[in-house]
């Protein structure tokens, strides 16, 4: 191979616009320090751009934190996100009120459980944070030695302060001092955003812009088309995507919808005059598990709605879901008669499969019909005792036994199947199970698998109902955690309110042991 030299010659010009190109990628400076862009979650962004923006985004006097909570995630996360975010820019959360008399009259569990956490430990940032909070006279300090001591709660405590999170409120006209820097942050994170710039921390891949772009278009092109440029945009967890496929909001990496809604409104499309997830103005039992935004689009948005390829999205207008292809049902060929006798080619193909749907038709099934956007974190499931679950979805209540689950052992008299008993562990552990052992990890991958193929069945939700097993904004470290909310049974034994307060006294390997030894396969 011969060696050959190059000679390398920089056009200032040419180098000087590309550099500038580039340096526009990078974070706001802070500290006096330069940090590039990283791609934040879409939840993060929902909390930081309503928070910039919630004069024009809420139509309420005071935010309360609960109002910065997105469609996905989980609530004690994404405020502990968020408060970080704005810690690193330098910026307070301003006018905090709270009311403890309303906070215990709507949450009065929560509220014992706290005010006997503060008689146990009176001097931790938690306690002595959560004081002041009580007196109305917190500040963002307090905020932040509550909602940033998520390692110092026990377990009981720490995924249950959603009562804290909605009655925490503040002013919606902070100072410019706590806004300028927020959207001037947001500003500078999607311009990069637009021009596919941002660098990710995980081994994630995400659309770039255009792609985006064309995914929203095409969900919001029916709305536009039926009711003019000012409508109300419904997008519930579930995307649809060109091609006849479909994306969930939090669990697909690739599509950031709130990305794209804030891009196009930066891009002049449209403005956004409200968004919110819950409708105050709304009953509770007609509430839909989606974000509600008021769009007013401009004559930009008409053309690029002209423009694009509708890409064969057939959709209702109820569900505005893809019709799902029938291209591989076995066809009946013809009817003839060999030897005598009558043969229709595929007919046994096609009994085959009624009688596979049948049998998953059969399978048992909560008795309710679930409203269109239920979410697995809207279910709640309470152990009544060792054979019986008190399950609730919003207004729908029921009581089920672990046959009714289909979680049933084998033989003639089955017993509770080792899915059960792992159902029960989860209860007692908050939902969330972390397994140190790599052999037990492998054993209870097995059971997670099994039992969310079970729960699936039977609340007939078509996604997992577990959130991914390495660390993420829902969850931080490696486990198996379930988004229902698990309950366990009540005992006088003390054992269970010492364990919610313990890392590793919890009996959860011995319990496993001695009531799921094995995995079944099936």
């Amino acid at each position: 191979m011969s060696n050959k030299l190059f000679r390398i010659e920089v056009i200032q010009a040419e180098f000087d616009q590309l550099y500038n190109k580039y340096n526009d990628a990078f974070d706001v400076q802070t500290s006096g320090k330069v940090h590039i862009l990283y791609y934040m979650s879409d939840g993060l962004l929902y909390s930081l751009w309503k928070y910039a923006y919630a004069q024009r985004l809420s139509r309420k006097s005071l935010l309360s934190l609960f109002d910065l909570v997105p469609l996905e995630g989980v609530e004690m996360f994404t405020i502990f996100y968020f408060i970080e975010r704005l810690k690193e820019l330098d910026v307070e959360i301003e006018g905090i009120h709270f009311s403890e008399k309303i906070y215990k009259s709507y949450c009065p569990h929560e509220h014992k459980a706290l005010v006997e956490y503060i008689e146990k430990k009176p001097d931790d940032i938690f306690s002595k944070s959560l004081n002041n909070l009580f007196r109305n006279k917190a500040t963002f300090e307090d905020i932040n030695g509550i909602f940033g001591a998520e390692e110092i709660l026990p377990n009981n405590l720490k995924f249950n302060l959603k009562g804290l999170i909605e009655f925490t409120e503040f002013s919606p006209n902070p100072s410019d001092k706590n806004l300028q820097p927020v959207r001037h942050y947001i500003e500078n994170y999607i311009k990069a955003f637009i021009e596919d710039l941002l660098s990710s921390h995980e081994l994630n891949n995400f659309y770039k812009f255009d792609r985006q772009k064309e995914i929203f278009l095409n969900n919001i092109k029916h709305d536009v088309n039926d009711y003019g440029l000012r409508f109300v945009f419904r997008q519930g967890k579930e995307v649809c995507v060109p091609k006849r496929t479909m994306v969930s909001i939090g669990e697909d990496k690739g599509y950031l919808f709130i990305h794209t809604l804030v891009a196009l409104e930066t891009l002049h499309l449209y403005q956004v005059g409200d968004i919110m997830i819950v409708d105050m103005d709304t009953p509770p039992e007609k509430q839909t598990n989606d974000y509600k935004i008021k769009i007013y689009g401009t004559e930009k948005l008409q053309r690029e709605i002209d423009s694009i390829k509708f890409d064969n999205l057939v959709q209702d207008n109820k569900s505005r879901r893809p019709i799902p292809s029938i291209a591989n049902d076995p066809p009946i060929h013809k009817i003839e008669i060999v030897s005598g006798r009558l043969k229709v080619d595929g007919l046994k193909e096609s009994l085959d499969k009624i009688s596979h749907t049948k049998k998953e038709t059969d399978k048992p099934k909560f008795p309710y019909k679930l409203p269109a956007g239920t979410t697995w974190e809207a279910i709640t499931m309470k152990f009544e005792n060792n054979e019986n679950i008190y399950i609730q979805v919003k207004q729908y209540k029921h009581t089920a036994s672990y046959k009714e689950l289909g979680l049933v052992g084998r033989g003639k008299n089955p017993n509770p199947s080792e899915l059960w008993a792992f159902l029960k562990v989860l209860s007692q552990v908050n939902g969330e199970l972390t397994i140190k052992d790599t052999q037990a990890k492998d054993k209870y991958k097995k059971q997670k698998e099994l039992l969310a193929k079970a729960l699936q069945s039977y609340f007939s939700l078509d996604y997992d109902p577990f959130y991914p097993y390495h660390s993420s904004t829902e969850k931080q470290g490696n486990s198996y955690k379930i988004k229902i909310t698990l309950i366990p049974l009540q005992s006088n034994n003390s054992k269970c309110t010492t364990a919610a307060e313990e890392d590793d006294d919890l009996g959860v390997e011995e319990y496993l042991k001695e009531q799921a030894p094995q995995v079944n396969e099936e």
